[in-house]
């Protein structure tokens, strides 16, 4: 991933809450080696929040490098800290899922463009898993076809739809798998069209 500014970060449409905080962290690293003041940074970082309010994982960040400023630490430390525990969290929630639920055989739906949902396939790529795919074009962005470029570099054939032709594809598709910018108590935020699509699978069964 090359490297952003913060503020152009804020104009990525495209991506999910993980891309955009390993952007973050980037550019906050390069602004530190360069000699931009923290309280510069903070700004532009307020900004960024401002933007994506419901991207939970960015918001932590950016509560942990005000608090790091705040109490004056060592910032290029604090930030080596902070991407050490957090830079594999997409990797363990694929892990996790991957000990509940069984794709083998199945056929799934993915919706947008998720970082998460992208480390589940790359990790089940070797396991030769008899798994059909497919991906909504996730209007309005078209986010889900720049997932199934990635998920075809991956070796899977992935079959793009409209996001409005899921229902007539619902009867031979097994799960719906979609990612998460925040979750809290009795709901979940995503792309725009998660709540319909997870409706109707629940609607039919699935």
């Amino acid at each position: 991933m090359e490297l952003q500014r913060i503020k152009d970060l804020s104009r990525d449409m495209a991506n999910g809450s993980l891309h955009i905080l390993t952007g973050t962290i980037k550019a906050v690293d390069f602004y530190i080696e360069t000699g931009i003041s923290p309280e510069i940074i903070s700004s532009d970082l307020e900004e960024l929040a401002g933007v994506f309010p419901d991207f939970a994982v960015l918001q932590h960040f950016i509560r942990e490098f005000r608090l790091a400023v705040s109490r004056h630490d060592d910032l290029p430390v604090f930030l080596s800290e902070y991407w050490r525990k957090w830079k594999d969290v997409d990797r363990k929630i694929a892990v996790a899922f991957q000990k509940v639920v069984d794709l083998n055989r199945k056929t799934v739906l993915l919706h947008s463009n998720s970082r998460t949902i992208q480390a589940l396939f790359e990790q089940m790529r070797g396991k030769k898993l008899n798994l059909s795919v497919f991906q909504t074009e996730s209007i309005p962005g078209s986010e889900g076809i720049l997932q199934s470029i990635v998920l075809e570099g991956m070796g899977y054939k992935v079959n793009l739809i409209g996001d409005d032709e899921v229902a007539g594809y619902i009867p031979e598709i097994d799960f719906f798998i979609a990612g998460a910018d925040r979750i809290d108590r009795g709901y979940v935020v995503n792309k725009a069209g998660t709540d319909k699509i997870a409706r109707l699978f629940s609607e039919n069964g699935k």
